[in-house]
């Protein structure tokens, strides 16, 4: 899935940044490398990644339109998230 741009508003980028301590700049960062990618929920996906600071992230989002997503929540990884990541990325 080829990732051109962000749809953010006050209500997702106040989810992210309150509840999970997470910034829209973060959740991009992912995007810019290599990350991993999973079916969720709704028809939304998951993202698994590192930022450029190397904080494992995952992403749900959705995809609004050609290229466009929007996020729905970013947090810190889990332990099993981490340990799948890491399988799958080889990192």
């Amino acid at each position: 899935m080829l990732i051109k741009g962000f749809e953010w508003d006050e209500v997702n980028v106040s989810h992210i940044e309150l509840r999970h301590g997470v910034t829209p700049a973060e959740v991009e960062e992912v995007f810019v490398e290599k990350y991993t990618l999973l079916k969720a929920k709704y028809g939304r996906y998951n993202a698994l990644g590192y930022t450029f600071s190397g904080r494992l992230l995952s992403i749900i989002f959705e995809h609004k339109r050609e290229g466009i997503i929007r996020v729905v929540t970013a947090r810190d990884m889990t332990g099993r998230e981490i340990r799948y990541f890491k399988r799958r990325s080889g990192r």
